[in-house]
């Protein structure tokens, strides 16, 4: 029971930066604010992720991150699911385009296997007429589990 209260304290603290645009983020001309993204990735230990994501602006060079995805085990046919959250950094401009690396924690389960995951992502976001590309590499470290490198691209759009 305290697990379920503190996650839902922890969303609604989240959501208040979400909705608190207004005052944290200026009015940027044709810079964009959210973005919706599917995405696939392959990791090291043969495992074939594909996912959604929402990213939200809180403020310039930084950006809030879910991502939640299926994890298929492509030899053994066995599925679970990942479901992360994740401060980006964009240290080349102000904007959500560009080189961006991310740090994020999160939760798994796959098989019957319970796991905390840390996870870092370095990626390159285009942006061209509303529409995203983003190819990436990260690393997700899972204490008492399995930690993995993982490669990937996501694409989707941006309003």
């Amino acid at each position: 029971m305290k697990k379920l209260v503190f996650v839902f304290v922890f969303i609604l603290f989240v959501n208040e930066f979400i909705f608190a645009e207004d005052y944290l983020v200026p009015e940027m001309g044709n810079n964009t604010n959210n973005s919706i993204m599917v995405d696939m990735k392959l990791n090291t230990l043969i495992f074939l992720n594909f996912g959604i994501s929402y990213e939200h602006r809180l403020m310039d060079h930084f950006s809030l991150f879910y991502h939640a995805d299926i994890i298929t085990l492509l030899v053994f046919r066995a599925m679970g699911f990942n479901t992360e959250l994740h401060c980006r950094w964009y240290p080349l401009t102000e904007e959500l385009n560009n080189l961006y690396v991310s740090l994020g924690i999160g939760y798994g389960r796959f098989i019957n296997y319970n796991q905390l995951n840390i996870t870092t992502r370095i990626g390159w976001k285009i942006i061209r007429e509303g529409f995203i590309t983003e190819p990436f590499i990260g690393y997700t470290y899972s204490p008492g589990g399995v930690s993995q490198y993982y490669l990937g691209i996501a694409s989707g759009w941006s309003f």
